[in-house]
């Protein structure tokens, strides 16, 4: 009889015993089993199973269990490893959401800019519609924020002894209302209608030069700059953030 039948019956007996080095040997002579077909000394251990599920049958096999210690080793090393690289995706995940939310924080940024950039096309339409009714109602007072070509017109008419209609005024509402649009546009990101508003309010400051209101020409220049960065900043963000904006 072969090694692994002698341990097949040795595991069911009263007798067995454990020997770091040897295995499975017989209790009552201290040595690994010599019988040929059945042990005479067998005694039925009815706990047998639950004792000896504990071990690797192939380790008490080779007679050690060095083998299933090892294994068992190797288990735990390898979900450590595993433990590890779920570690390193995860520390991955939060660098990406990081850097994602560092973007999300740019992109808001620069949006901002664009839409003040914007603003000032829908502030001066705005202004512009106030000075028309104030110079057509008779009043003194006019802001210096308006449209050149407006103004232009407004004076024109009141010149004309023409003020009193409110036709008069379709021109200004018309003119005013382009540029709303070019502020309404620019904050939805076109960038033609930003630029033709920005190509036209520079020349609607030349009408200023004409007339050497040096203090309107001035805040054209300021609004200018306003313009032109929110522009910029448009330009910048539809080439470096594409990701943001599909």
């Amino acid at each position: 009889m072969d090694r692994k039948h002698q341990i097949t019956i040795c595991k069911e007996c009263s007798h067995r015993k454990f020997d770091k080095n040897k295995g499975l040997i017989c209790g009552l002579t201290d040595d690994i089993q010599s019988f040929e077909v059945q042990c005479d000394s067998f005694s039925k251990d009815s706990n047998s199973k639950s004792i000896l599920d504990r071990y690797d049958e192939r380790s008490i096999e080779r007679g050690s269990y060095e083998d299933a210690i090892e294994r068992k080793n190797e288990r735990l090393e390898k979900e450590l490893e595993e433990k590890k690289l779920q570690n390193e995706i995860l520390k991955q995940e939060i660098n990406n959401n990081s850097v994602k939310q560092s973007s999300i924080q740019a992109y808001s940024s620069e949006l901002k800019r664009i839409n003040s950039g914007a603003n000032w096309f829908i502030i001066i339409s705005v202004l512009s519609i106030i000075n028309s009714i104030l110079i057509h109602s008779g009043s003194e007072i006019n802001f210096i924020f308006g449209l050149g070509s407006t103004t232009l017109l407004d004076v024109l008419i009141r010149d004309m002894g023409e003020g009193q209609s409110i036709l008069w005024l379709i021109p200004q509402f018309i003119i005013a209302g382009l540029f709303f649009f070019f502020g309404y546009a620019g904050k939805k990101l076109s960038n033609s209608a930003y630029l033709i508003g920005i190509i036209l309010y520079s020349l609607d400051a030349l009408i200023f030069f004409l007339f050497k209101n040096y203090i309107a020409i001035g805040f054209h220049l300021f609004a200018l700059f306003g313009m032109v960065n929110g522009f910029s900043k448009l330009l910048k963000l539809k080439k470096e953030r594409k990701d943001f904006l599909e």
